[in-house]
């Protein structure tokens, strides 16, 4: 379409200011039509990333019963270290009291 216009435009007799007024319009509807073109483009391109995104998953795994696990864990030391400080330093807190009461 754009090659008959120049040509045609090229081929007619008619005054350099009309000429050039008919290659200015030509340049126009190139422009508009280039405009058109790219946000096509730029709209074909955002549909394929919003699809690839709305496709993607996360592939996550479930490790609940490691995560349980290692509480657990956790727990446990926690219990031990407890009972060993407890039961582990001299007898000058609670037994002595004990001692006293059964004396009087």
């Amino acid at each position: 379409m754009i090659q008959t216009a120049i040509k045609e435009t090229q081929d007619a007799y008619m005054p350099n200011a009309q000429r050039k007024q008919q290659y200015l319009a030509i340049y126009a509807d190139i422009a508009r039509e280039n405009d058109t073109l790219l946000s096509y483009l730029v709209q074909l391109s955002n549909r394929r990333k919003t699809a690839a995104l709305l496709s993607a998953r996360m592939e996550r795994r479930n490790n609940v019963a490691a995560h349980a696990t290692a509480a657990f864990s956790r727990w446990r030391d926690a219990g031990s270290k407890n009972v060993t400080s407890n039961t582990g330093g001299t007898n000058s807190g609670d037994s002595d009291d004990d001692d006293n009461i059964v004396r009087e």
